[in-house]
């Protein structure tokens, strides 16, 4: 077979490689991202749901999910406002541009199991290489988009093991490293050296030197004095990405993970019958291709391009290279567009058929290029049948279409496609067969439990007749007893002495019979008097467990307090922090006033300080008067607002407890008397809120039965009247 430029020209090795795409965040200043972001994983914002198809987003497989450990970061991890300790990762394999050369969807050419094995031991190799101190937050595979991939985040935090007093050897020396790094480098700015010289290191060397103990005794001070009581950590070196990590990872992802993975072999050998080429592993691709997952976001990126391609196709200014282009881009938005409608039922029926393709494909290498050869000639003509209006455009596709058809006249497609049709209906055959197979199995099955279920019914009614005999046999002996009875005879002294001992016999029985009732009556009032027991003993268990629950509650409500006091302890030192500069600025305001008629410099307000004492002392007095008073203001309102959702709270826990027998009024009314009743000085706030509330809860119960009574009370002496 002559090959046509469409076909062949420009072609190379086909290439499977993988990408593993890296995205930090800040756990602080970048929680709304983060939490979009794993929103999104799962399939829970509304932005992102017109980029998939719905129809195939019940296939995703969640491998991971532990949004605890988002929690750890959120909550309990010292970062600094700098730091990059949340990390997201899209790992995904590419194929180059093999699914668009020819008109094949990657995501068929393994089982959904395959799939999801290679994403199992993708996410154990990353977690690998991230290391001790990496945590995945959740790894999610998705089918529902343009081909399968994976997108996991992962923490990273290790122990904050604190000191009373910190040492020189327990400063971290990636920190100063950076340190040292970022200070040489504002100072190049001056120097202007060219980096890698030897007059840069060596003016790098000579800085390190001299600042490395002054930047070691800053990050000491740092240290004991900024303390934390958080239970992890992330600093410099929590993480493991360094620039080593990034220009090492791709490599060491490919040639110690892909090249040995089973999945990966599969999906090579089949990317070689679908392509009929050599096909190899790679770090990076020779050829760059449109990465992006989404199908929406895909077909946008790819359309720019196919219009330059038509604009030149147009014009006759084309060469072969960008024709072959052209029809891939077509061919890849005609994949795209199948899996954005294609249905569930649909969508697990190509695995099956693409299953079946490469049987057929391997069979006859001439079946690949007759189908890359039918695919780019059905492109072409699909694109000639919309409405064009560019004549020359149409011209030059017709033209192309009838060079095709000239060059492969000689080619007995017919021939070809009856092949692919008779291994097609072999492997339908084949597969009919084996459906059959197993249903005749099944059919014996069957008939093996009806066979006996059939002998159970005969030994069952063997059974039946043989009791049905022995109750005949003793309604004769009843009736022959009874005939016998009925006999008028002489008694002899013998017979009557035989009948009396009969008759002691039946009265034993009789009593033995009614000892048995008996028993059986007192076994059935133990049984009674047990259960009762038993219903005691599961109400004190009940009451127990109830009991324990109140005491949970109770701890909660110590926990919320001590929380409630440890933000109010936070929020008096932020205040207090503020309050400085608040005062500081009111003093320069009133200076600067004073002094608007002059020129105001540094030397001027402190020889104004110098020079009026008293006037300055007085100004200064009357900044921080007013500055003390907005302070004030602002936390009482915080207080005020602080106060009232404590309340609140409160109150909604013991209106819970309660089961509704007193209304929320009634309960706030005996919150705030509770509070209201504990002393201005008190050490033990909580303590003494606790008993005056229990005081006071206990006040409101016996109103409410003083009441309760005295209605009582006034209903009786009514109904006398």
């Amino acid at each position: 077979m002559k090959k046509h430029f469409l076909i062949k020209g420009g072609i190379k090795m086909a290439e499977i490689s993988a990408i593993n795409n890296f995205k930090k965040y800040n756990s602080k200043s970048g929680r709304s991202s983060i939490n979009n972001v794993a929103k999104e994983a799962f399939r829970e914002l509304e932005k992102f749901k017109n980029n998939v198809n719905h129809e195939l987003t019940q296939f995703n497989k969640i491998l991971v999910k532990d949004l605890s450990v988002l929690e750890r970061q959120y909550y309990d991890t010292e970062v600094d406002s700098r730091s990059r300790d949340v990390v997201s990762v899209v790992s995904q394999v590419q194929t180059g541009n093999f699914e668009a050369r020819n008109g094949v969807d990657l995501t068929y050419m393994l089982s959904l199991e395959k799939w999801e094995q290679y994403y199992k031991e993708n996410i154990e190799f990353l977690n690998k290489k991230f290391g001790k101190n990496a945590r995945c937050v959740y790894a999610v595979i998705h089918f529902d988009e343009s081909t399968p991939h994976l997108q996991s985040m992962w923490t990273f935090s290790e122990e904050n093991n604190q000191k009373d007093e910190y040492t020189v050897s327990d400063v971290n020396p990636a920190k100063v490293k950076s340190a040292l790094s970022s200070a040489f480098l504002r100072r190049n700015k001056e120097l202007g050296l060219i980096a890698g010289t030897d007059e840069y290191k060596k003016a790098f060397e000579e800085f390190k030197v001299q600042e490395k103990p002054k930047i070691i005794e800053r990050q000491l001070a740092k240290m004991n004095k900024n303390k934390s009581d958080k239970k992890f950590k992330f600093e410099s070196g929590t993480s493991p990405f360094t620039k080593d990590f990034y220009r090492t990872f791709n490599e060491e992802f490919v040639n110690d993970f892909m090249v040995n993975n089973a999945a990966v072999n599969e999906l090579k050998n089949k990317v070689k019958v679908f392509s009929n080429e050599d096909v190899e592993v790679v770090v990076r691709r020779t050829e760059k291709v449109n990465s992006s997952e989404e199908l929406d976001r895909t077909k946008f990126v790819m359309e720019k391009e196919k219009k330059d391609l038509e604009n030149k196709i147009g014009s006759n200014d084309y060469s072969k290279n960008e024709f072959m282009k052209y029809t891939e881009i077509l061919s890849k938005r005609e994949i795209i567009d199948k899996k954005k409608k294609i249905s569930k039922e649909d969508f697990l029926n190509e695995f099956k058929n693409y299953e079946t393709d490469f049987k057929v494909r391997k069979s006859n290498k001439e079946i690949t290029d007759f189908k890359r050869i039918f695919n780019i000639k059905k492109i072409i003509k699909d694109k000639l049948n919309q409405r064009q209006n560019n004549k020359n455009f149409k011209k030059n596709l017709k033209k192309e279409i009838k060079l095709f058809d000239e060059i492969f006249k000689n080619v007995d497609f017919e021939a070809i496609n009856k092949k692919i049709e008779d291994y097609s209906k072999g492997e339908k055959v084949e597969e009919l067969i084996k459906n059959r197979e197993n249903l005749y199995f099944e059919i014996k099955t069957l008939e093996t439990k009806t066979s006996n279920l059939k002998s159970s019914i005969n030994f069952l009614e063997k059974e039946q007749i043989s009791k049905n005999n022995e109750i005949r046999n003793l309604d004769d002996q009843i009736l022959e007893k009874k005939k016998e009875a009925e006999k008028p005879y002489l008694v002899s002294e013998r017979r009557k002495q035989e009948l009396i001992n009969e008759a002691l016999n039946e009265a034993r029985k009789r009593g033995d019979t009614l000892m048995r009732n008996i028993k059986k009556d007192v076994e059935k009032e133990e049984a009674k008097n047990n259960a009762i027991k038993q219903d005691i003993l599961d109400k004190r268990l009940q009451m127990e467990r109830e009991q324990q629950e109140l005491n949970n509650r109770l701890r909660q409500l110590n926990d919320s307090y001590a929380d409630l006091e440890e933000k109010k302890r936070r929020r008096k030192a932020e205040l207090e922090k503020l309050a400085q500069p608040v005062v500081q600025k009111e003093v320069d305001d009133l200076v600067r006033e004073h002094l608007r008629y002059y020129e105001v410099t540094d030397k001027d307000i402190l020889n104004f300080k110098a020079n009026n004492k008293s006037e300055y002392d007085k100004l200064f007095g009357e900044a921080q008067a007013r500055a003390d008073e907005k302070i004030k203001g602002a936390y009482i309102r915080r207080k005020y607002d602080a106060g009232n959702k404590f309340i609140k709270q409160m109150t909604n826990i013991l209106h819970e407890d309660s089961n509704g027998k007193f209304s929320l009024l009634e309960i706030e009314k005996t919150v705030i008397a509770a509070i209201e009743n504990v002393p201005d000085n008190t050490y033990g706030w909580w303590d003494d809120f606790k008993n005056n509330l229990n005081i006071e809860l206990g006040n409101m119960v016996r109103e409410r039965n003083a009441v309760r009574n005295q209605n009582k009370s006034r209903s009786q002496y009514d109904r006398s009247l």
